[in-house]
């Protein structure tokens, strides 16, 4: 909007006629274990997670999904926000996570091709960040590394995924790190 100075924007992929839920915005987060040099895991329970307030709403919790910024909000309620993709009536929860599966595969076999380029013809890692931000994708034959996937749904019922998170919440699933 011409004149707005906040600092925070999001920006995604225009969908026309982007699927609401009741009319609220939303998005999947799947979990994905990737390990070793790759195979890859996708966690069976998906989340569907549902803006607070309808889009009609002029407001960043009618645009923005994301439960870390919802959770304070007056109407977040985790039941009807927070759901379960498989017990989502409104969506083919099985077809989706199909989909999602091929999907999460095909782009994580994609990094590990793109880091073995990174890597060279020593095999050696970069040096590690100087930041301590973890943004960068290491395939070792031994280990594994843990994703936040987030994706939408086009009218069509086709994903689109929009981010590999490095360091998911578990929070979602009602998990602390003490739980895990």
């Amino acid at each position: 909007r011409a004149g707005d100075e906040r600092s925070l924007w999001v920006a995604q992929r225009a969908i026309p006629s982007l699927p609401l839920m009741q009319g609220n915005k939303f998005h999947l987060r799947l979990l994905a274990l990737v390990v070793g040099d790759l195979e890859c895991f996708v966690f069976d329970d998906a989340r569907v997670l549902v803006s607070p307030v309808p889009m009609s709403d002029d407001n960043d919790h009618a645009r923005i999904t994301n439960r870390s910024f919802n959770v304070d909000h007056a109407a977040y309620d985790a039941a009807k926000h927070n759901q379960s993709l498989c017990s989502c009536a409104e969506l083919d929860g099985a077809a989706l996570l199909k989909q999602a599966r091929t999907l999460i595969a095909g782009v994580a076999k994609r990094l590990a091709r793109a880091d073995a380029l990174r890597r060279g013809s020593n095999g050696a890692p970069p040096p590690p960040s100087t930041t301590g931000e973890k943004r960068h994708f290491f395939a070792l034959p031994n280990a594994w590394e843990l994703f936040g996937v987030d994706a939408m749904v086009t009218p069509q019922n086709q994903l689109v995924l929009l981010e590999f998170n490095p360091e998911p919440s578990m929070g979602m699933w009602g998990l602390t790190k003490k739980e895990i």
